[in-house]
């Protein structure tokens, strides 16, 4: 099962996504292969607002299995950085109300 941890800490958004969907194959698990590419679109996003200056902190931590990510906008790009969460973090969710027996989402 894959769980995702949405909260806040020390004025950030944080995501913590760990484990696998196990509901296919590996190599071939359809869950799995959604909840990659709606991290991998999240972390290259956040990437991108980081290199144009928008963020005042971005911590990634990335390998197999798991992901955790802690950001704060600068105020003037708030909006912006929110609605690349808002986007991601809703497909997390449809997919945990899809697959629960495959997802947890939880927004602490």
């Amino acid at each position: 099962m894959t769980t995702i941890t949405v909260g806040r800490l020390g004025g950030c958004d944080t995501i913590e996504i760990l484990g696998h969907a196990n509901a296919g194959p590996f190599g071939k698990d359809l869950v799995c292969a959604g909840l990659s590419a709606l991290a991998c679109a999240m972390v290259t996003s956040l990437q991108r607002e980081e290199a144009e200056g928008s963020l005042e902190t971005l911590s990634t931590h990335i390998e197999p299995g798991i992901l955790s990510v802690a950001v704060r906008a600068k105020p003037a790009r708030r909006a912006r950085v929110r609605g690349i969460l808002d986007v991601c973090l809703t497909g997390f969710s449809m997919l945990a109300g899809t697959y629960p027996q495959n997802v947890r989402y939880t927004h602490t």
